[in-house]
C-alpha cells in the first residue's frame, strides 16, 4: 500500500485537477482497484485494470463516451510497496474548454442567408465551415458525420426552403429518403448549456466546483440525474420555472440522490443567472428574489457592481437543530479522530433539514489530520440518516474569519466535501449552542477546502431571536467554463 504521505498527496492532486484528472490505486499483485478519485466512469468495465500492464501513455473511449489518455505508474521495490496507480485524464473536457476558448475570442462563423445571395450559397458556406472547423472529407463522411452536418443546416435555418433536401440528398450523394431520416433524427434533437462555476471563492481553482443547467423545465428526472453524473461535480443544480415564486431549484449528485438544498450549487445557479441577465436582472443592480426548493421558499439574492463582478446571497432553509444521542466517542471512532482531539465540552447537534451532524476538535491541525475511512462514514451516515458530517474548529488560516470546517458525505458519494454551503445555517446555530459565537446577532466569516487545496470563504449575517435561529450567506463564485450537449429525444 502507498503511505499515507503519497496518498495525501494524491488526493490534493485530483482535488486540484477536478474535474479533468482521476487517480486510481491498484494491488500490483491482484489488480483489484483499492482506491479511486474523481472517478470519470461508474462504469464497472471502465473502473477494471488492464490484462497486461501498459508500457506506454494511452488513448481510450470509456463507456460514457468520454475520451481520455491513461497513465500507468508501478511502484515495485521501494519503500512505497506494490502498487500500481493510474493517472487519466478527460481528454474530451478539455475538447469543450477550447471551444469555449474559440467563443470568447469571437471566432467567425459563416453567415446567414440574406436577400443578396441564394440559400444554396449560403448552404454551402456552411458545409465548407463544417468541414474545414472538424478536418473532414465530404466524400469519406461517415453516417454520422453527416447526420452532424444535417444538424449544422437545420439549425440554420437553411433545410426549410423549397427542393433543399433534394439539392442536399445530390450534394451528399444519399437518397431523398436517406435525408429525411436523418432530418428527422435533427428535429429531435434538444440542445441542453451546461455551466460550471467555482462557488465560495471568485479566483479560478479554488472554491467548489457546481454544475448548472438553467433552462431545465423540458427535462426529465432521469436527464437530470445522467446530466449530473457526466458533470461529476458534488451536485449540479436545476433551474426551472414556478407558479409560486421566481423559480424553482432542484439539485442532484453524481450517484443520483435528489437533495432538499444545496449551498455551492445555489451559488453556481445565482452567479449564472445574474451573469445571463435572467430573472429582469439589468447590469448593475441589486436583486433579491423568492427560490421554491424542496426545502421549502429561499430568499435569494444577487448583487451587480458597475465593474460588472457579482455577489450573491440565500437564506439558509429553516434551521431544526437538536441534540443528537450519539456520544463523542463514537463521532470520534467512526471518522478515526483520536478522543483527544475533540473538543469533548461542546455538545453535538444534529440539523433535521439538511440532515447535518456537527462535532468540534480543538484546533486547525486536529482538523488537518483527519483522515476516515469513507466506507466506514457511509455506513454510519446511511444508518442514522445523515447526509453530512461537518467537523469544525473555532480557528482559522485568516483573521476575518471565525470558523474552519471540514464535511464528509459518502453516503450520497461524496467523500469529502470542498465547499457545504448546505450546513451553514446548521453551523451558526451549533456555534451559538456551544458558545463558539456569544452575541445573539452578528456576521462571522467561515473557511473551508484550504486542506484540499481548493479554499473557500462566506460571510454570514445571523440572528438568534425567540428561540428560533435565521443564517443570510453572501458569497462570491467564478464562471470557469459552458458546454453543450445534445439529447436525442427518440434515444436513437
Amino acid at each position: 500500500m502507498l503511505e499515507n504521505q503519497s496518498i495525501t498527496l494524491l488526493k490534493h492532486l485530483t482535488s486540484l485537477l477536478s474535474p479533468w484528472l482521476e487517480v486510481s490505486i491498484f494491488s500490483a499483485k491482484l489488480h483489484h482497484l483499492l482506491e479511486s478519485w474523481n472517478p470519470l466512469s461508474h462504469h464497472k468495465q471502465d473502473c477494471a485494470f488492464p490484462a497486461q500492464m501498459p508500457e506506454t501513455v494511452i488513448i481510450e473511449t470509456l463507456a460514457n463516451g468520454k475520451k481520455t489518455k491513461t497513465h500507468y505508474i508501478a511502484f515495485d521495490d521501494n519503500e512505497l510497496g506494490n502498487t500500481i496507480v493510474r493517472f487519466r485524464f478527460d481528454m474530451t473536457w478539455f475538447a469543450n474548454g477550447f471551444d469555449e476558448i474559440k467563443r470568447f475570442m469571437g471566432e467567425t462563423q459563416a453567415p446567414l442567408p440574406s436577400e443578396s445571395q441564394s440559400w444554396e450559397n449560403t448552404a454551402n458556406q456552411q458545409i465548407e465551415s463544417f468541414l474545414v472547423g472538424n478536418k473532414l472529407n465530404i466524400d469519406a463522411l461517415t453516417r454520422l458525420e453527416k447526420r452532424e452536418l444535417i444538424l449544422c443546416l437545420y439549425e440554420k435555418g437553411l433545410l426549410h426552403y423549397k427542393d433543399s433536401t433534394a439539392w442536399l440528398a445530390n450534394r451528399l450523394h444519399l437518397s431523398r429518403a436517406t435525408v429525411y431520416n436523418h432530418l428527422n433524427w435533427a428535429k429531435s434533437i434538444r440542445k441542453i448549456h451546461i455551466h460550471q462555476v467555482d462557488a465560495f471563492s471568485d479566483a479560478p481553482f479554488s472554491g467548489n466546483p457546481a454544475g448548472v443547467v438553467l433552462d431545465a423545465d423540458d427535462l426529465e428526472e432521469d436527464t437530470m440525474r445522467s446530466i449530473t453524473r457526466e458533470m461529476n461535480n458534488a451536485e449540479t443544480a436545476f433551474v426551472l420555472s414556478s407558479e409560486s415564486a421566481d423559480c424553482r431549484m432542484r439539485y442532484f449528485t453524481p450517484t443520483g440522490q435528489e437533495m432538499v438544498f444545496c449551498g455551492h450549487s445555489t451559488v453556481g445557479a445565482l452567479y449564472m443567472l445574474a451573469k445571463e441577465k435572467r430573472l429582469n436582472m439589468g447590469k448593475t443592480g441589486t436583486y433579491q428574489f423568492e427560490v421554491e426548493t424542496l426545502a421549502g421558499m429561499l430568499q435569494m439574492g444577487c448583487g451587480i457592481s458597475d465593474e460588472g463582478n457579482i455577489k450573491v446571497n440565500f437564506t439558509s432553509p429553516v434551521i431544526h437543530l437538536e441534540e443528537t444521542p450519539h456520544t463523542h466517542g463514537v463521532i470520534a471512532e467512526i471518522l478515526s479522530i483520536p478522543l483527544s482531539n475533540v473538543n469533548t465540552k461542546h455538545k453535538l447537534y444534529y440539523e433535521k433539514t439538511n440532515k447535518d451532524l456537527y462535532i468540534t476538535v480543538k484546533d486547525l491541525k486536529a482538523l488537518e489530520s483527519i483522515e476516515s475511512d469513507p466506507k466506514t462514514v457511509a455506513k454510519f451516515c446511511k444508518n442514522n440518516d445523515i447526509t453530512v458530517i461537518c467537523v469544525l474548529t473555532p480557528h482559522a488560516f485568516s483573521d476575518e474569519n471565525h470558523i474552519h470546517m471540514r464535511c464528509f458525505a459518502p453516503a450520497v458519494g461524496i467523500n469529502e466535501d470542498l465547499f457545504t454551503g448546505s450546513v451553514i445555517g446548521g453551523l451558526v446555530a451549533y456555534a451559538h449552542k456551544n458558545k463558539i459565537i456569544t452575541k445573539d446577532k452578528g456576521e462571522i466569516g467561515i473557511e473551508q477546502g484550504h486542506f484540499l487545496s481548493r479554499p473557500g470563504t462566506v460571510k454570514v449575517k445571523y440572528a438568534f431571536n425567540k428561540g428560533e435561529y435565521k443564517a443570510q450567506v453572501f458569497a462570491k463564485a467564478n464562471h470557469f467554463f459552458s458546454t453543450e450537449i445534445q439529447l436525442n429525444a427518440r434515444n436513437e
